[in-house]
C-alpha cells in the first residue's frame, strides 16, 4: 500500500472518530423520558430478576441480563428504569445517570409502555467493565410519575392553592 493511500484512511479514521465522540458528547441523556414535569419514584411493587455474570469477549466486558415482576394488582404504566446501586464495576452502557450519579438503564422510556400485573418485563442487559474486584450490583426500579393536575388550569395540584376550580373560574 502506497503512502498516499494510507494517509488517505488514517484522515477518514480519525474523522469517523472524531464523529462519533461529537455524536457521543452532544446526545442528550435524558432523565426526563416521560417529558413534561414530574419525578422519578422507587416503585416497591416488583420482583427485581438478577441474571448471572457472562463474559463477553469480543467486548471485553462482564454483563448480566435483568428483568423485573410485577406483583402489583394493576399494571405498572409509564417509563421505568432500573438504577444500579453501588456496582463493583464500572457500569459501561448507562441510559443516563440519576441526580445521585447512580447509572440507570430503561425498561422501557415510553409514556405509553404498560406492564400488567403478574408479567415480567423483558431482559436489559447492563455491562460491567472488567477488573480485578468481586462482582456485585444492586438494582432498584423506579417509574416517572408526571406532576398531577386535576382541574387542567396548569397549575400542578401540589402547587394549586384553588384544588377543583375550573381553569375559566375566577379566583380571589
Amino acid at each position: 500500500m502506497n503512502t498516499v493511500s494510507k494517509q488517505h484512511r488514517s484522515i477518514l479514521w480519525a474523522m469517523v472518530f472524531g464523529i462519533v465522540q461529537l455524536v457521543l458528547v452532544s446526545s442528550p441523556v435524558s432523565a426526563n423520558a416521560g417529558g413534561g414535569e414530574g419525578a422519578w419514584v422507587t416503585v416497591s411493587s416488583v420482583t427485581v430478576n438478577q441474571g448471572s455474570k457472562f463474559y463477553d469477549r469480543r467486548q471485553r466486558a462482564y454483563y448480566t441480563y435483568n428483568s423485573i415482576t410485577n406483583n402489583a394488582e394493576e399494571a405498572l404504566s409509564g417509563p421505568l428504569r432500573l438504577v444500579v446501586e453501588n456496582p463493583s464495576h464500572p457500569v459501561q452502557n448507562p441510559d443516563g445517570f440519576t441526580a445521585a450519579d447512580e447509572p440507570f438503564l430503561y425498561i422501557s422510556d415510553s409514556p405509553g409502555y404498560s406492564l400488567p400485573s403478574g408479567a415480567t418485563s423483558l431482559n436489559v442487559r447492563i455491562n460491567f467493565q472488567r477488573i480485578r474486584a468481586a462482582f456485585s450490583y444492586n438494582l432498584r426500579v423506579e417509574q416517572f410519575q408526571a406532576e398531577q393536575d386535576e382541574d387542567g388550569d396548569g397549575i400542578p395540584d401540589a402547587e394549586d392553592q384553588c384544588l377543583g376550580t375550573p381553569p375559566e373560574a375566577e379566583i380571589d
